[in-house]
């Protein structure tokens, strides 16, 4: 048997994504929508090989019932983080990662931000830049 179609590839593309930003598991905004139950932190927006329109990328970290108070704090911040660092805003989103870091001193997601952050500071984007990030091998 074999499944085809644009569905398993980008869950193919989502879970080889999953070790670079070193999270369990990844799903699409379409799969976060149809889940209300479960508390999701955004990760990146991203296009993936294969796909001509970028997909938003979520890690589940649980049923809403079961998420602590602390940590949806944390996911509160670090989206706060996310619109600042889309926004160009670079001094205030990396205050925010920083702080974040408290919460999950080991996170790579907020490494990668604030990696980010840094070229950007060394080498601003172009004016028309949509905070997509852009992965190409799959």
């Amino acid at each position: 048997y074999t499944v085809l179609g644009d569905s398993v590839n980008l869950a193919s593309r989502l879970e080889g994504l999953t070790k670079f930003y070193d999270t369990p598991l990844l799903v699409s905004g379409e799969v976060a929508e149809q889940a209300p139950d479960y508390f999701f932190r955004k990760i990146d927006r991203v296009q993936v090989k294969g796909r001509n329109e970028p997909v938003d990328l979520f890690q589940p970290l649980g049923l809403k019932e079961q998420c602590s108070i602390e940590q949806q704090e944390a996911v509160m911040l670090f989206s706060e983080g996310i619109k600042c660092y889309v926004e160009k805003d670079w001094d205030q989103a990396r205050s925010i990662f920083d702080r974040y870091l408290e919460f999950a001193p080991d996170d790579r997601v907020t490494a990668i931000y604030l990696e980010r952050i840094e070229e950007f500071i060394q080498s601003p984007p172009e004016e028309s830049w949509d905070a997509v990030f852009s992965h190409s091998s799959k």
